[in-house]
């Protein structure tokens, strides 16, 4: 671990350290974003060759591509779900999870509710300071 002269010098390091991260990952972001534009752009070229010529997948040397079915499903209406799921007791289309916001709110004034665990950890956060002379 790297010994610093002062806090100062540790609180400095770490906003340039954080500084050439967020440079580096919006640079492998846009470069991701370039790259996955090109792969789509191959992915409609081949999707369309398909269609044309009535096939669903093509052999190559190069490597095998076939066209799949994605199928998204989306929540249009909470409150006609929800009535559904009770009605037909089909609570399987629900997901294993809470919505962290809400539990926090009932922990706070009721206490944990039944059936969860909780935990918490400390963490540091450094901020730069402003152009105002404040802090960031």
């Amino acid at each position: 671990m790297k010994e610093f002269k002062n806090i100062n010098d540790a609180v400095k390091h770490y906003v340039q350290q954080r500084d050439r991260l967020r440079m580096w990952k919006k640079k492998m972001d846009e470069e991701e974003q370039v790259r996955k534009q090109a792969l789509t752009e191959i992915e409609v070229w081949l999707l369309m060759k398909a269609e044309n010529m009535g096939v669903n997948s093509f052999k190559t040397p190069a490597g095998i591509a076939y066209k799949q079915k994605i199928e998204h499903y989306r929540i249009g209406d909470w409150g006609k779900f929800v009535d559904y799921v009770k009605r037909t007791d089909n609570f399987q289309l629900f997901e294993k999870r809470v919505a962290k916001l809400a539990v926090k709110e009932i922990h706070s004034v009721e206490g944990l509710p039944e059936g969860l665990d909780y935990s918490s950890e400390f963490v540091m956060h450094v901020l730069r300071p402003t152009k105002k002379g404040g802090i960031e």
